[in-house]
């Protein structure tokens, strides 16, 4: 092993110890986050966000040294030592967030659903409101024994679950394809090709997404559409 292989070696253990550590510290933070009734996402999203930065500054320094000190010099070991630490960095990080990220869903599931299933009295003649269809957000619903017409809005609780499981849920389930597509790029797959995979990627995130919160068919397409259409254009 050359000086440069050896030095560049001993940076990459060195980083991805680090990395490990934040991860391994993270995870005994997150099991109390998820543990703790009293949690919310804006919390775990303030906490999240600091961990992902202590990553990327990792990966910063990783991508410089190469960049200015192994690339010339450093030959096939040192290149292939880069693209395993960087995808550790990368790709491992990904897929631990949207396990953490699911595994909060599924806590906060727990404790919302009785408050999704806490039967809702008419304003009017105080009869118990069995039609409810919306959950998530406010909806007006017509008593079906005095005919008031009764306001109802979720619970904050409620609407915090909706406006993170269904993404949270949809992204731990296709983080694979998710993967797929972005190192669709570094393969330069052609277009037809990546326009594919990204229709495929959607489709089934949007497919895991509304077993959650469902849209329409007509939704869920436009929803597909929209996030193929940059590639479309653009390549």
């Amino acid at each position: 092993m050359s000086e440069t292989q050896a030095r560049w070696q001993a940076f990459v253990d060195k980083v991805l110890g680090r990395y490990r550590e934040i991860l391994a510290e993270s995870d005994a933070g997150f099991a109390q986050f998820v543990a703790n009734p009293e949690i919310d996402p804006i919390t775990f999203e303030n906490a999240m966000t600091a961990i992902r930065q202590r990553v990327i500054d990792l990966s910063s320094k990783l991508e410089t040294t190469y960049g200015e000190n192994v690339a010339i010099f450093g030959g096939g070991e040192a290149r292939a030592l880069h693209e395993s630490a960087s995808r550790e960095l990368g790709e491992g990080f990904d897929r631990w967030e949207v396990r953490w990220r699911a595994s909060l869903a599924r806590s906060l599931w727990a404790r919302v659903e009785p408050l999704v299933r806490r039967p809702v009295a008419c304003s009017q003649c105080g009869a118990e409101l069995p039609n409810r269809t919306l959950f998530h957000k406010p909806e007006s619903v017509t008593c079906p024994y005095c005919r008031a017409v009764n306001s109802v809005s979720p619970d904050i609780q409620v609407s915090r679950y909706f406006d993170f499981a269904p993404d949270a849920f949809a992204a731990e389930a296709t983080i694979e394809t998710k993967l797929a597509l972005e190192r669709g790029y570094g393969a330069r797959r052609s277009k037809a090709e990546r326009i594919d995979l990204a229709r495929r990627h959607w489709r089934a995130y949007v497919d895991v997404r509304n077993q959650v919160l469902p849209m329409s068919p007509e939704e869920s397409e436009r929803y597909v559409a929209s996030k193929v259409k940059f590639i479309e254009l653009y390549g």
